[in-house]
């Protein structure tokens, strides 16, 4: 107990809440031995790299990133922005985790963005029910299927509320430290994810809802400004696809409707009208600042639900002031607070009792036998699951570089006119394959091409091996090389279109 006393309470909040995902992660049996999302390989890959890359002394970036991609081609530096790259590269430094411990990572970290619904209420002091809210935001269907994947969703979320945090207090007491803290925060944040720039339109939505007119006389703001725009802007003017901005209110409404339903959208209302009849209360200023990212939010693209994630806790934030009104009371409007809270539950607990056990593809199996035995490896099926497969041998690689794999989504169909078994047998030779892996979710081949590797296969000494998918419909076919045979790589390096038509041996 006095180690507990001991433990900053906002730490101690950020453990509960986070502990909150991880034992939801736990009783809904979201995990599995291998990454099951499109995007899950890659965030990984990149984090593997740049911790591995700081182990080793931290050389020459382009030339390490080339050389890694050579082994391992899902590493994409520059698809995403650096941002939380850089929070995960000391982590992974340090520890290493394999793919299944940085998915119970980012399992813990999706539930943080609660803090700052425990920040909120803490100023109004309620800590306790704060605390209480947060971990309710943690069951909520976006924080609750986040526990699932190594996705940027809850991290961009994260990022947004210590941004919004800190434009508070910049706001409230305008000295240049404070202001340059936000423009840090704010600049952090666009360069987690693209949304996450939607910081940069709060302080203007928050002075125009407080009246704070004095902040724009103050040049210390525009600077504060210039510096959280310019570095996502450079970013995103070198090496991100432009995409439209635009409201969707249809997409916003229904990730609104699925997390908090009608019961906590009505409260969240009558939260924010209620506080804003108070000018100048404490109440006020939370649902100003909670108004302000809310809009911001829908101001950015919104196409499905996940782009909605930095302004749920805010959501949440204002349905609690909603009901403080309700445990200020005797006891019989309390019971209402209560039954409403309750009813506003609904359909997370309905979305959390319907979740299905995750499925396993059975990638961290391929990874273990490509580290072991070394070489050329050719892994096709859908994007998840050669994700999957490259997460598996880069860790079990351990920097070795013993293995190079390349991917049937590249190699395999027009670029390299593999269109026929023969074909596929040939490019298999010329590359000097030790081993194949083609996933088939489901029950059919992903792609057209994708029965062509194990038919070509079948024509070279390859052992072969159907593997079945665990708590999901699928089959793994792996197939092993026992023969030597000599590798490529200098084939690899110069990718499938430098290789003329594959022709068949006569």
């Amino acid at each position: 107990m006095k180690l507990v006393r001991m433990i900053p309470m906002p730490v101690f909040a950020a453990l509960i809440v986070g502990g909150v995902s991880l034992n939801l992660l736990v009783f809904t049996y979201g995990y599995s031995s291998s990454l099951s999302n499109p995007d899950e390989g890659a965030h990984y890959i990149n984090a593997l790299f740049l911790g591995d890359w700081l182990r080793g002394g931290a050389p020459w970036l382009p030339a390490c990133a080339r050389d890694f991609r050579e082994h391992f081609p899902t590493l994409s530096i520059g698809r995403w922005p650096p941002g939380w790259y850089l929070v995960e590269a000391p982590i992974f430094a340090l520890f290493r985790p394999s793919p299944t411990m940085a998915a119970a990572i980012s399992a813990f970290f999706a539930g943080l963005p609660g803090g700052v619904i425990f920040w909120a209420f803490a100023r109004l002091d309620r800590r306790w029910f704060g605390l209480g809210l947060a971990c309710t935001y943690a069951l909520l269907p976006i924080p609750a299927e986040a526990t699932r994947y190594i996705l940027l969703d809850q991290p961009v979320a994260l990022a947004v509320g210590v941004a919004a945090i800190a434009w508070a207090r910049a706001s409230e007491d305008p000295r240049p430290g404070r202001l340059l803290g936000f423009a840090a925060a704010a600049a952090f944040s666009g360069l987690v994810q693209g949304n996450g720039a939607l910081i940069l339109l709060v302080p203007a939505i928050d002075i125009l809802l407080t009246r704070r007119w004095s902040l724009l006389r103050l040049p210390t703001f525009w600077l504060a400004m210039a510096l959280a725009i310019l570095p996502v802007a450079g970013w995103y003017a070198l090496v991100a696809s432009s995409r439209t901005l635009g409201i969707d209110p249809l997409s916003a409404f229904e990730s609104l409707w699925s997390n908090l339903g009608p019961i906590g959208i009505a409260l969240a209302l009558w939260g924010g009208w209620r506080s804003f009849r108070v000018p100048g209360s404490g109440e006020a200023r939370i649902a100003g600042l909670a108004v302000a990212v809310t809009i911001a939010t829908l101001v950015f693209p919104a196409d499905g639900l996940r782009p909605a994630a930095p302004m749920l806790p805010w959501l949440v934030i204002l349905a609690g002031v909603g009901l403080l009104p309700f445990l200020r009371r005797e006891a019989a409007p309390a019971l209402v607070g209560v039954a409403l809270a309750a009813a506003a539950l609904v359909p997370a607990m309905r979305f959390a009792a319907t979740l299905p056990p995750k499925g396993d593809n059975r990638a961290g199996d391929v990874g273990d036998v490509i580290a072991a035995l070394g070489g050329i490896w050719m892994i096709d099926g859908p994007p998840a699951e050669e994700g999957a497969s490259v997460a598996a041998a880069a860790y079990r690689d351990h920097r070795r570089r013993i293995v190079w794999v390349v991917l049937g989504s590249e190699w395999l169909g027009a670029r390299t006119a593999t269109d026929s078994p023969e074909r596929v047998h040939a490019l298999i030779e010329r590359l000097g394959v030790k081993g194949t892996a083609a996933f088939a979710p489901g029950t059919r081949a992903a792609y057209p091409h994708d029965g062509l590797l194990n038919q070509g296969v079948a024509l070279a000494r390859f052992e072969m091996a159907p593997i079945r998918y665990e708590r999901a419909p699928g089959v793994l076919t792996r197939t092993v090389r026992w023969t030597p045979v000599t590798p490529h790589p200098e084939l690899i390096a110069a990718g499938p279109a430098a290789l003329a038509p594959v022709q068949p041996p006569h």
